[in-house]
């Protein structure tokens, strides 16, 4: 089946919350010892929760994209108008929020088709590149980004803070100039 790629909308709030979760602890619950995967589905919960979703679909400075093969959603990216880092030039970049594929569906070019998909938006939405943070483990989308012309320009601090206690790794900074 040839899969399809539309913007989210508030009927796929349900479907997406499941994915968003299940990609999230797939990507990054592997690599957790027990009290960081427990903050982990803490993240999850308030992030990818059905209400957060509607907020995030129903905000202005932001878009979602999703794969749909057959009538399941298979992976999506978020698109929106955050300020990259300080290491981070020009400025008038669009920032690749997520985008994540559910690991059955690797493979097949979904991710491929997705980060298309932001870059057509960024350039439609006038801005000269894209900017992204990428997990400094996660050494299979780094190499995605990279393949498809994203280049590394510094390193950022991701900070989690649940209950007094913080938990804290590093991304990548990853950017690549769309010409308009």
């Amino acid at each position: 089946m040839v899969p399809t790629i539309h913007r989210a909308k508030p009927s796929d709030v349900e479907q997406l919350s499941y994915v968003c979760s299940r990609t999230f602890i797939d990507t990054y619950g592997q690599s957790l010892g027990s009290h960081q995967a427990a903050m982990a589905r803490e993240y999850v919960k308030e992030t990818f929760s059905i209400d957060a979703l509607r907020r995030e679909l129903a905000a202005e400075s932001g878009e979602t994209w999703i794969a749909v093969v057959d009538t399941t959603i298979a992976g999506y990216v978020k698109i929106g108008d955050d300020h990259p880092p300080e290491v981070v030039a020009p400025k008038n970049l669009i920032n690749l929020d997520r985008l994540y594929v559910l690991k059955e569906h690797h493979g097949a070019g979904l991710g491929r088709l997705l980060l298309a998909t932001a870059e057509s938006r960024a350039k439609e939405r006038g801005a000269g590149g894209i900017w992204l943070g990428v997990w400094e483990e996660n050494a299979a989308a780094i190499a995605f980004y990279a393949r498809h012309g994203y280049t590394k320009v510094g390193r950022r601090t991701w900070e989690y803070v649940r209950d007094g206690i913080q938990y804290r790794d590093f991304d990548d900074i990853m950017v690549k100039a769309i010409q308009r």
